[in-house]
């Protein structure tokens, strides 16, 4: 059974078909090529600038946890990942070599 079209409905249609054009115009310069090598360029240069300061802070923090294991008497820093299963199966881990390394 097919749904009659009403004359509000045929309007609605019209209007539709006129700003299809004019809302795709609009979108295609959004996306245009010079507007997405401008998008790439800052999303690269952002990846760059975080991915620098993410080695900085992980430096930093490696060598923190290396000086505390050497004032600790620790063989081996346990890294940190900040998930509490992570790190509790790195400890373990590395509980396991220290004592395997001290028996050799």
């Amino acid at each position: 059974k097919k749904r009659p079209m009403t004359e509000i409905m045929m309007q609605y249609a019209r209007e539709d078909v006129l700003l299809l054009p004019l809302v795709y115009r609009q979108i295609n310069a959004i996306l245009s090529t010079a507007s997405r090598s401008v998008v790439t360029k800052n999303s690269e240069t952002y990846v760059s600038q975080r991915r620098d300061k993410t080695l900085e802070q992980l430096q930093q923090m490696q060598s923190e946890q290396a000086a505390s294991a050497a004032e600790k008497g620790e063989e081996r820093p346990t890294p940190k990942y900040g998930i509490i299963d992570w790190d509790r199966a790195t400890k373990v881990s590395l509980d396991r070599q220290n004592r395997k390394n001290n028996i050799k």
